[in-house]
């Protein structure tokens, strides 16, 4: 038995523990920075950036100061772009529990308004992880960044929709448990890494050169 090999840091099973304790602590930091609400947009795009280069990629080991720079760097852009959905997410919230209220005692068309309803709140929810995504990946002006969301998105439906019923499932645990919030953010966000990827990798180059600066 080799106890050199055992007790180096480097090996597998200190390596494997290491990228627990960073989704964990990732997954904190990411609820800690959405607490003021209009900081969900910057923090859920560095939690992406963080997760895809810190824990997947592994080409940068300062993990939590790598999450701290990007959501300092993209604060501003993303407050905005969180004041954007908000009203949407407060309409949907709204309106969800009532529409299915009426539609469980019999009136139809209210039915019909819940299921379209909540389609229509997987499309949204769908659009924002993808566009968070990609705001933490490149550099777009405002309007280019909505405009290429909507269009990756109209390009790859499937893929895209998955990522927001991956989302909203995750959302979901979240709310009704307490305990998934302290690794769930940061393992969804990895697992949404390898849906998206791989529509950036067909128009963008290789993560050490990525920068798009377009305004189309």
């Amino acid at each position: 038995m080799n106890w050199k090999t055992i007790f180096d840091p480097e090996n597998d099973f200190f390596r494997t523990l290491s990228r627990i304790v960073d989704i964990v602590g990732l997954s904190l930091l990411w609820f800690f920075c959405c607490i003021p609400l209009i900081t969900i947009g910057s923090a859920t795009a560095a939690l992406y950036s963080t997760v895809l280069r810190c824990i997947r990629q592994a080409h940068d080991s300062s993990t939590y100061l790598h999450f701290l720079r990007s959501f300092l760097d993209n604060l501003k852009m993303g407050s905005v772009l969180t004041l954007l959905f908000l009203p949407f997410t407060a309409l949907l919230w709204y309106g969800l529990p009532r529409l299915a209220f009426l539609g469980s005692h019999g009136d139809v068309l209210s039915a019909v308004f819940f299921y379209t309803w909540q389609f229509f709140g997987l499309l949204i929810l769908s659009y924002a992880a993808l566009l968070f995504a990609l705001f933490s990946r490149f550099v777009f002006s405002f309007k280019a960044l909505l405009q290429t969301s909507l269009q990756l998105m109209i390009r790859h439906l499937p893929s895209i929709l998955l990522c927001g019923i991956l989302v909203y499932l995750a959302t979901a645990l979240c709310w009704n448990l307490w305990y998934p919030i302290l690794f769930l953010p940061a393992l969804t966000a990895l697992c949404l890494s390898f849906l998206l990827e791989r529509v950036f990798l067909r128009y963008a180059p290789p993560p050490e050169h990525d920068h798009i600066d377009s305004d189309s």
